[in-house]
């Protein structure tokens, strides 16, 4: 392959993100249009944000960077980051961070391919790697995926994690992936047990080298949380001897997991989500010294749930009965949002909100059986391969994902389309679709000529819903609303 005087192979990273550069270059009108970030100029002209300083920014080439300047179109750096879902989805990327850097400047970093996974080997003495035993193991950039066929929702091991549902939803079933994955993934950690139901979810935890202490009656928890409350405090002294801000894991100081099988029965360590109660303070301190709570919940009583669930960062919410539960262990309005645990039938699945799409993801975990070798840790989970093309990497994240999208008249009343006019947000036809792409070029094929042509695509909106039903219902409203005419026209054909 050669490009500007310079021979590489065709697989070279210099190859790989001077096409990634040129995806988001030749993208960015269509994707900005796509987000209702343009205006009309001049004539027949069309203005876009700005876009400059294109490089690529990471050794693979998978990452490309661009300033942005929002005054071109009268916009701000907030409305980008606010729409900046349609953009992404637009231009078929992974993902899009966008930085502020002055009201109407911005740096944006698109992804056009997921991170890749990183491994821990304690054995690897290789310098080259950076997660060799004797080097820092960071894990804030260390997501556990808690679905391995789309790697969407994903939790951190920095921080104490909530899983409510009802019973047989797949708790324990969840906290047997989640051990799975770290020895996959040979993660050091110790683990402190409190299986109060007569040790019937993790008994086999009780004999696992890598358990510290196991109770499995309610009269033994106290002892077992102070003694958890204490090894934290000696981490943190010692980070302080050392001059440390946070700990990173290591074999002789690994991360401590203190796993509750049932919630409720520790409230007299929690005190009604009191921060300075026994338990409270490891929820709150913890994440520095990697002393971490894994707590479960049958959701028996939803008003604890709601006074103890601000003290976990990271929730969970499998399988429930009600709305009014889902929201007792995610937060208010989570239903709302998007997270419809009470209509969840299969064992397994469930919601998470997670950090980087800022949205609630569903997730099914898989089915955990040989629990003795994960106590012993081994794993029983076959690992999924990456996808092994580009069409395959969108439709896994494509998956559980439904857009929603408005087609806009190219005129009204015969003339162009002016912003002040009564009708400029009126569209056309409004439709729903896991696949925009092949859904456009289905219109294309199956609407007669007249009606495609009339359409305005540089001003068509897409919008990324994480389940059907919602984009189905926002479908209605509009539909509902607008009376587009082409939609009117279809009905009646």
């Amino acid at each position: 392959m050669s490009l500007f005087g310079l021979s590489f192979p065709f697989y070279s990273p210099l190859y790989k993100g001077t096409r990634n550069a040129s995806r988001l270059r030749k993208g960015w009108a269509k994707g900005t249009s796509a987000a209702d970030l343009t205006i009309p100029g001049s004539g027949r002209k069309i203005l876009v944000p700005k876009l400059t300083d294109i490089s690529i920014q990471s050794e693979t080439g998978s990452d490309i960077t661009a300033l942005v300047d929002m005054a071109t179109v009268g916009a701000t750096a907030r409305d980008l980051e606010r729409r900046i879902e349609t953009v992404t989805a637009s231009l078929h990327a992974y993902s899009t961070k966008v930085e502020r850097i002055s009201p109407a400047l911005a740096r944006i970093t698109v992804s056009f391919d997921p991170p890749p996974r990183p491994h821990y080997d304690p054995h690897n003495n290789d310098p080259n790697n950076p997660y060799q035993s004797n080097q820092l193991l960071d894990l804030e950039q260390f997501p556990i995926f808690l679905d391995p066929t789309t790697q969407d929702a994903a939790i951190l091991l920095t921080k104490s994690l909530l899983i409510g549902g009802e019973a047989e939803s797949g708790k324990s079933n969840l906290v047997w992936y989640l051990l799975s994955q770290l020895n996959h993934h040979n993660i050091p950690y110790r683990l402190w047990v409190i299986d109060p139901a007569g040790g019937v979810e993790l008994n086999d935890l009780e004999t696992s080298p890598r358990t510290r202490q196991y109770v499995d009656r309610a009269r033994d928890i106290p002892p077992l949380v102070a003694k958890f409350r204490e090894s934290m405090d000696q981490r943190l002294t010692n980070l302080k001897k050392r001059g440390q801000r946070r700990h990173f894991p290591t074999i002789a100081e690994p991360v401590e997991i203190c796993i509750i099988d049932e919630l409720l029965l520790c409230k007299a360590q929690l005190k009604d989500g009191d921060a300075a109660s026994p338990l409270g303070e490891v929820l709150t301190a913890g994440r520095k010294a990697l002393h971490i709570v894994w707590g479960c919940s049958q959701l028996g009583e939803k008003l604890a749930i709601g006074q103890i669930r601000d003290l976990f960062p990271q929730r969970i919410c499998l399988r429930t009965r009600s709305q009014d539960i889902t929201d007792a262990v995610l937060g208010s309005n989570a239903t709302t949002d998007g997270a419809v645990c009470h209509r969840i039938t299969a064992r397994g699945e469930g919601y998470v909100f997670t950090d980087t799409s800022q949205m609630f993801e569903k997730f099914h975990a898989p089915l955990v059986r040989e629990t003795l070798s994960i106590a012993s840790g081994g794993t029983t989970v076959p690992t999924t391969p990456p996808p092994s093309s580009r069409a395959q990497q969108l439709r896994a994240r494509r998956k559980g994902r439904t857009f929603l999208y408005q087609f806009f008249p190219d005129t009204i009343g015969g003339q162009t389309p002016d912003p002040n006019h009564p009708q400029y947000n009126r569209p056309c036809y409004v439709g729903i679709t896991d696949n925009p792409r092949r859904r456009f070029k289905e219109h294309e094929k199956k609407w007669p000529q007249a009606y495609w042509s009339q359409i305005n695509h540089r001003r068509t909106k897409i919008q990324a819903f994480p389940t059907w039903q919602q984009a189905k219902d926002m479908e209605t409203d509009l539909i509902a609303y607008y009376q587009p005419i082409f939609n009117v026209q279809e009905r009646s054909a």
